[in-house]
């Protein structure tokens, strides 16, 4: 339909009714100008789905316990191999659903027992999990997008929403009548949850988070070989009077994968490749800009997506403009064990995480450059280890870079044990500056045009000039004007 032919949506009642909504995304499926934004139709249908319109613009949600109304359908994850204390979802978001003008599809739901009414009873060592998980949210609240939305970096995974605070109804109310159950043994005969069933299943999921157990069904899967807490013992242990803690991000679509395993089949792509780790390392000199350390930097925490159209983006790192052609888009998340200056200490960096891994309560630059390149040198074939070698490669200390690749060391750790935050600083002093790896991994790229700017709105701008001295970034200047 086009644009002429959209009106105000007046009655929820009549099909026909159309309302125009502007989007942009680099991201959309449409055919349209995707960088510079659309004017589409929807119906109206839609538009009284969203009820008080929050849909259409979720960042005006008060928090995310009211975006259940936005959701159509909710698939659960089985619990992971390792003890947790959360459990996650993928939502189905209603369409015509968008987040700061941005179509969104689908998110990823990660959900705990609040720390603030969590029981006393619980272990030091839980409550400082719990404690990860909130500084994630604070991470990816005031950091993350700030960094996607102020135009200085896009290759994150964006944040649409978080809670402290949800009840046992704000939480049932994404499951009733929108998720699928089904019996264990008969997946293929599902029908649309119940409040019943939605309790029932719910709380077993409590009562993992409770217990920090590992493992467990989906939320969607009833009658499994788990023991369903009654409703008289979720009143007992008090589940209905907790609160939830709530973090809700875009989620991958079915065509991404993680950088590990891209990597493993693209490998011999050696432009391609480089292509991506410049994008990765420019999201790494961002988040050092902010004063932000992600500390586990690893390749499975960060995710490949496929574009269906590739898209030109201009990144101006330090004053230098590189237009890129990106096919695959490189998207940092995982923020549990980071460190951000004005953020204070994170809970969880105790003396295990610290001690053990090098993931600390303090800021290094290059730090989380330095672990993702030593990462990228185990995957990408011995006949390009030398060029991952060249790109660290510096006069104070040229053999630093080469040792750690040759060790496989990707914690960063050095005779049985890791560098502490002075070490890795006065070794990083010596390395590139942020910029100078930039430039090595672009001339190692395909698709990146250094000294180039085209007149693109994807234009984002790195520059120690945006931030004040604590990470805080300041607005002007975004589109490439500085």
């Amino acid at each position: 339909m086009e644009n002429s032919e959209c009106m105000v949506c007046k009655t929820a009642n009549d099909p026909d009714n159309m309302v125009k909504v502007h989007t942009k995304s680099m991201y959309a499926e449409s055919d349209g100008p995707q960088s510079a934004g659309m004017d589409i139709c929807v119906p109206c249908a839609v538009q009284h789905l969203r009820g008080t319109g929050e849909c259409s613009e979720m960042s005006q949600a008060g928090d995310a316990c009211q975006l259940a109304t936005c959701v159509q359908d909710v698939m659960g994850l089985p619990g992971g191999k390792t003890s947790s204390p959360s459990r996650q979802w993928v939502l189905t978001f209603v369409p015509g659903s968008a987040y700061m003008g941005v179509p969104i599809q689908s998110g990823f739901m990660k959900f705990w027992i609040s720390s603030h009414i969590r029981p006393h009873d619980h272990a030091q060592e839980d409550r400082e999990q719990v404690g990860g998980l909130e500084y994630e949210v604070a991470v990816y609240r005031d950091v993350v997008n700030p960094l996607i939305y102020g135009m200085v970096c896009p290759n994150f995974v964006r944040y649409l929403g978080s809670s402290s605070g949800c009840s046992l109804d704000q939480m049932l109310a994404f499951l009733v009548g929108k998720a699928q159950s089904w019996r264990y043994n008969r997946p293929y005969e599902k029908t649309l949850m119940t409040r019943e069933t939605a309790l029932a299943n719910f709380a077993r999921s409590a009562s993992h988070m409770y217990a920090q157990r590992k493992g467990g069904p989906r939320i969607n899967e009833i009658n499994t070989s788990d023991a369903i807490m009654s409703q008289a013992d979720f009143e007992k242990h008090g589940f209905s009077r907790w609160r939830y803690s709530v973090l809700i991000n875009e989620a991958f679509t079915e065509r991404a994968s993680s950088f590990a395993t891209w990597i493993q089949i693209n490998r011999a792509k050696q432009g391609e490749v480089f292509n991506v780790i410049f994008q990765i390392m420019v999201a790494c000199y961002a988040l050092g800009l902010s004063q932000t350390t992600a500390n586990d930097m690893h390749l499975n925490n960060i995710y490949i997506e496929p574009l269906k159209k590739p898209q030109t983006i201009v990144y101006i790192i330090d004053g230098i403009p590189y237009t890129v052609q990106v096919n695959n888009m490189a998207l940092v998340y995982d923020f549990d064990q980071a460190f951000c200056t004005r953020l204070g200490p994170n809970p969880k960096l105790d003396d295990f995480y610290c001690d053990g891994y090098n993931h600390c309560n303090g800021t290094v630059m290059n730090k989380d450059a330095v672990k993702v390149l030593c990462q990228v040198a185990l995957y990408i074939g011995a006949d390009k280890i030398s060029k991952i070698a060249g790109i660290l490669t510096n006069a104070r200390y040229p053999a630093v870079a080469g040792a750690f690749i040759a060790k496989k060391e990707s914690f960063l750790m050095w005779g049985g044990k890791p560098l502490t935050p002075q070490q890795l600083t006065e070794m990083f002093n010596g390395l590139p500056g942020p910029d100078g790896i930039i430039a090595k991994v672009a001339s190692l790229a395909d698709d990146i045009q250094a000294g180039v700017k085209v007149d693109t709105p994807n234009t984002y701008v790195c520059d120690p000039s945006r931030f004040s001295p604590d990470g805080t970034l300041e607005y002007a200047g975004a589109r490439g004007e500085i």
